[in-house]
């Protein structure tokens, strides 16, 4: 899917978390970045 692909998904009883932005940014990424800088300090 490209950034112009739009879809729908009707799902049921399926908890989920969007970790990704439209702007590229990914919360995954930030958090391991963020809990490694907490580790080497």
């Amino acid at each position: 899917m490209g950034a112009e692909a739009v879809y729908e998904y009707a799902v049921a009883d399926f908890p989920v978390v969007v970790i990704n932005d439209i702007h590229g940014g990914d919360l995954h990424l930030e958090g391991r970045r963020a809990y490694a800088l907490n580790q080497a300090t």
